[in-house]
């Protein structure tokens, strides 16, 4: 329906207004709240503090950044419900809703928001931004009554993928549109494959003559020239000339759809998987971050805590050539393993069954044909649920629970 950005150009904000049946409205914002500063002069002129209040003081604000925000934003907002929506509010606000002097908790009490996380945790939400010997809650969801009852789903990344990715955990929430908009929500197609990808010239090369002979041989280009002709000087075009177009533009399409067919599909390599396989690939990874942010010191002591936990000895001063070694090293014997990887995943397999066995105390013929009965339930019931649009729906479990084996059931 609309969308928007901070009025004061600032860029602390931007928004989306989304519009449902009978004048139901849903708003959704996303913000960033500078942190707040003791001394201006450890500050960097290019950080966003020192540009918010460079430009305050241009307006004429005098006020400190992380407070002006909460006033230019309570009014946005406000301006919204007063238009009927629904406020669902994303921000990182650099501050704790529990700390002395906190402003965020009153900012949010006044427009009647409340934090997701909280209600779904009883008050004691986990944290959202870590570093050294930090954990604290200064990443919100902040949702208006309407939103907090239609949370479906509501969580956050694990610690782990904060300190290697960023410093701040990323969340998520699932919402029920059916209410918050009035109408039904509808499964996104899946792409197609294209067969065209301009980065491989061969691909390109071929479609290109295709094009161009079969442009040639249908005479598009000077149907458009006499078409051309015919229309110069004219303001509007005639009922004739217009099907002409029209035809043309048809015939266009359809010819650049059948030089796209013959290339041929690109087929991508499906690996079985094995627990050899997995840490070798991330074994090759690994070594790609370490070569990524080399001259990042902050992200190569969060990578280098990885280390221990792949088996890998990596130390902070190990050198750029050193590391390209490694990555090419680690590159081949995931190469070599992806070659033999059924035969990787059988042995995974039989040595699995054979714990099976041990464990229930039968052969290993029996502890092998039951685990392909149970791979074959949890086949079954993937595409069950697939055949359902991916609905999680309550007699789905209980098929689950009454089958005792695939082949017995059907």
């Amino acid at each position: 329906m609309e969308k928007g950005e901070d009025p004061y150009k600032l860029g602390r904000w931007t928004y989306i207004k989304l519009k449902g049946r009978n004048n139901y409205k849903l708003s959704i914002f996303t913000v960033y709240r500078c942190c707040k500063v003791n001394n201006r002069k450890k500050t960097g002129l290019t950080s966003s503090y020192a540009q918010q209040i460079t430009l305050l003081k241009k307006m004429g604000i005098k006020k400190q950044p992380q407070d002006i925000i909460l006033e230019h934003l309570k009014e946005s907002i406000k301006a919204h419900q007063k238009d009927g929506c629904e406020i669902l509010l994303c921000m990182d606000a650099n501050e704790q809703w529990e700390e002395k002097r906190s402003k965020i908790e009153d900012f949010a009490l006044s427009l009647g928001l409340e934090d997701i996380a909280r209600t779904r945790h009883q008050g004691q939400s986990p944290p959202t931004y870590t570093r050294i010997n930090t954990n604290r809650k200064i990443d919100f969801l902040l949702g208006t009554e309407k939103v907090i009852n239609n949370v479906m789903a509501y969580g956050m990344a694990p610690l782990s993928t904060a300190r290697l990715i960023g410093d701040h955990r990323a969340q998520y929430v699932d919402l029920n549109i059916k209410t918050l908009l009035n109408m039904n929500t509808y499964d996104c197609t899946t792409p197609s494959s294209r067969r065209l990808k301009s980065p491989d010239p061969k691909c390109v090369k071929k479609y290109v003559k295709k094009l161009t002979k079969s442009l040639t041989r249908h005479k598009v280009m000077k149907r458009l020239g006499d078409l051309l002709k015919e229309v110069e000087g004219t303001i509007v075009m005639t009922a004739s000339q217009i099907k002409i177009y029209e035809s043309l533009d048809a015939d266009i399409f359809r010819l650049c759809r059948s030089a796209e067919n013959a290339i041929k599909l690109h087929k991508q390599k499906h690996f079985a998987w094995s627990p050899i396989l997995d840490k070798a690939f991330k074994i090759s990874q690994y070594w790609k971050l370490r070569e990524d942010h080399l001259s990042n010191i902050e992200k190569t002591n969060k990578i280098i805590k990885l280390a221990s936990a792949l088996g890998i000895r990596d130390k902070k001063d190990t050198d750029k050539k050193a590391i390209g070694n490694f990555k090419k090293s680690s590159y081949k014997i995931l190469r070599n393993i992806r070659k033999k990887s059924k035969e990787k995943r059988i042995e995974y397999l039989q040595g699995l069954a054979e714990k099976y066995a041990a464990q229930n105390k039968m052969s290993k013929q029996k502890a092998i044909l039951e685990l392909l009965s149970h791979e074959e339930l949890r086949e079954m019931y993937r595409h069950i649920r697939i055949s359902l649009h991916g609905t999680r729906q309550p007699q789905l479990s209980e098929i689950w629970k009454k089958m005792k084996t695939a082949r017995r059931s059907f």
